[in-house]
């Protein structure tokens, strides 16, 4: 989907895609890792905010970026989320990509989650219009089939 961003005036990005994630199991999940992976030999650099995790690649003439809800934020929707320490490292920052790893998911309980992805040029325009861009509270975005 292609949410319409919500950016500081005067900032703009090439292009913004968010990629959701709905799901409910009758008897759980042991397991569930939602990855965000971009397939190129560039390292990505972290940027974080608050209630935000994101990461960044970028080239002399592009940026890319993506961007999730950070742990505090994941636990405050669905606090029955199991935890293995601490809630802000819930994210795990990749070389390629940003990854949610969810463990022990109880029976009938529905999940929710998501990346929003910005192309930007770069420099950028104006600094940090895609971080603004990628930085979509859950409840924000529009829920496809609904």
């Amino acid at each position: 989907m292609e949410p319409e961003p919500k950016l500081p005036p005067g900032m703009s990005v090439r292009r913004l895609r968010a990629v959701l994630l709905r799901a409910c199991s009758r008897t759980g999940f042991e397991r569930l890792d939602y990855s965000c992976r971009l397939m190129t030999g560039i390292t990505g650099d972290p940027e974080s905010g608050e209630c935000l995790e994101a990461q960044s690649w970028e080239t002399d003439h592009d940026l890319v970026m993506i961007g999730t809800e950070d742990g505090e934020a994941l636990l405050s929707r669905m606090p029955w989320l199991s935890t293995s320490g601490d809630p802000l490292a819930f994210v795990q920052y990749r070389e390629d990509g940003l990854n949610v790893p969810l463990r022990r998911i109880p029976a009938g309980v529905a999940i929710g989650l998501h990346y929003v992805v910005a192309e930007n040029g770069s420099p950028e325009p104006v600094e940090c219009s895609a971080w603004y861009a990628v930085d979509i509270a859950h409840g924000k975005l529009p829920q496809v089939g609904s």
